[in-house]
């Protein structure tokens, strides 16, 4: 860390208690809060960039491979997190392998769990396991194209997807044909 990172949690229910009007911070808060209330579609007006924040939710809203990207890269986030607390928790922290292990396998059955209850079709049609490692790896390929497609650099990608750099560089060149 450096001295300049400085770290402040917003507490987005507590927003709606406050009233001023000429804040710019407080009027994204409202947007991430709810981008659909009063307040931000006036301020939409004022605003160009909130505009445009608002247009592209509404683009992505409405683009049913967008949507499912999200939903996918949320879902992968949240096993992914589910993995490291039940392993972090029950063995790394305290230095104990078998700890370790034990929660990283019970987190990660937790995460395939979870997926298998929200229905994912390609689990289903091709086997639990198998389809769930497709599905996980269409995930970071379609996150790394939409990336790619944002000007991101390889490097964030790679960092973002976890695939490989020949990979993204691949998907690159298929993008720029």
């Amino acid at each position: 860390m450096t001295e300049k990172l400085e770290i402040r949690i917003i507490e987005l229910p507590k927003i709606t208690n406050l009233k001023n009007e000429n804040d710019e911070l407080l009027d994204w808060l409202f947007f991430l809060d709810n981008p659909n209330s009063e307040r931000v579609i006036k301020k939409m007006e004022e605003n160009d960039e909130l505009k445009q924040a608002g247009e592209k939710l509404d683009k992505i809203s409405q683009d049913e491979h967008l949507r499912r990207i999200a939903e996918w890269r949320e879902k992968a986030i949240i096993e992914e997190n589910t993995a490291i607390s039940a392993g972090f928790e029950r063995g790394f922290d305290k230095g104990h392998k078998e700890g370790f292990e034990k929660g990283m396998k019970e987190g990660v059955e937790q995460g395939i769990e979870q997926g298998i209850e929200q229905g994912i079709e390609q689990g289903i049609e091709q086997g639990i396991e198998q389809g769930i490692e497709q599905g996980h790896k269409q995930t970071k390929l379609e996150i790394a194209i939409e990336l790619l497609k944002e000007n991101m650099t390889i490097e964030f990608v790679k960092k973002i997807t976890g695939l490989p750099l020949s990979q993204i560089n691949g998907l690159k060149k298929k993008l720029n044909k």
